[in-house]
């Protein structure tokens, strides 16, 4: 899954970071404990709803939540255990599953990141790939790849080596390329549906040297980044109005508020506090980020400007920090 992330220092201790999330058995859900969601998990009625939720407290740990999530027809489709009410720090054991009822994947968080081996499987059954973490890696280092298949059980990756044949990211249809040790190396290539090049990317050890894309009718785009949002106006808007509430002062509280923002493919947006801190910093945090008038259009994919097909979710983290 596409992960685009940002950080930035932003005057009076403000600190953003823009992160596409991750979706998130434990016993049989009973009708009067569901809280149906949609596919972001935001609160709708069941007529509008994707899945419903139940979620209870560890009973040998107060602040444990087991969380377990259904599709519509009942079937498990995630569970996972989280150490806050606002079910945003995941922290143990995480299982998805499609909605055939097979597994999709399965591996541990330890505060919010990914821990140690996971192992994901194709719609199908057919066990897709083995990652490992590392906790103590670099970030562009923590993921490595041990083990690939394709979806008819072919292995193409052992032990971190051999070559990766994937779906891609639309409108590529598919991408292939070499993985040494577990990570990216030498040329990538992603192609459309009828098999033009699409793209063509050089790595060195998972890090993109340089990369070159084709539109539709051939025109070519060179880039250094796969993702680049350009959300300048929105940081400056933040640091413009965003005020550190007296009461959170007065009290000497300081820490995050994740705000969960949905941009819609015509650019509005949708949000909420995804995990708070304090009221009155929670209300300017949500207030900031729709007070926003700004576009959240603007980005690009491989070099070209592209427009959201889908609408995407975002954590913005906003820190209050008193100096």
């Amino acid at each position: 899954m596409l992960r685009v992330m940002t950080n930035q220092s932003l005057g009076a201790g403000l600190i953003l970071a823009l992160v596409v999330l991750l979706d998130a058995p434990f016993a049989e859900a009973q009708k009067n404990d569901r809280e149906y969601i949609d596919e972001f998990g935001f609160t709708v009625d069941s007529a509008k709803a994707s899945y419903y939720r139940v979620v209870r407290m560890d009973p040998n740990d107060k602040v444990k939540l087991h969380v377990e999530k259904y599709y519509l027809n009942d079937t498990l489709a995630e569970y996972s255990t989280f150490f806050d009410k606002y079910l945003y720090t995941r922290n143990g054991v995480f299982r998805l599953y499609y909605d055939n009822g097979r597994p999709r994947a399965e591996g541990n968080f330890q505060a919010n990141q990914y821990q140690g081996k996971w192992t994901r499987w194709y719609r199908n059954g057919q066990i897709k790939e083995v990652v490992t973490y590392d906790d103590d890696g670099e970030p562009d280092f923590r993921k490595r790849l041990e083990s690939f298949w394709d979806s008819l059980g072919n292995q193409l990756v052992t032990a971190g080596n051999g070559i990766y044949v994937g779906i891609g990211d639309d409108p590529v249809s598919y991408e292939t390329g070499q993985i040494a040790n577990g990570f990216k190396e030498g040329i990538w290539k992603g192609h459309f549906s009828d098999g033009r090049l699409a793209f063509e990317e050089h790595y060195k050890r998972n890090k993109l040297v340089k990369g070159v894309s084709y539109d539709s009718v051939g025109k070519q785009y060179k880039y250094k980044k796969v993702m680049q949002l350009d959300l300048n106006s929105f940081y400056s808007h933040l640091v413009d109005n965003l005020v550190y509430p007296e009461s959170a002062r007065r009290q000497g509280i300081s820490g995050l508020v994740i705000v969960q923002i949905i941009v819609q493919p015509d650019g509005h947006i949708r949000s909420r506090v995804a995990k708070g801190l304090e009221p009155e910093c929670d209300k300017m945090a949500l207030l900031v980020v729709n007070q926003y008038k700004g576009t959240w259009m603007v980005m690009k994919s491989r070099g070209q400007f592209v427009r959201r097909k889908v609408e995407q979710e975002f954590l913005l983290p906003v820190v209050f920090k008193l100096h």
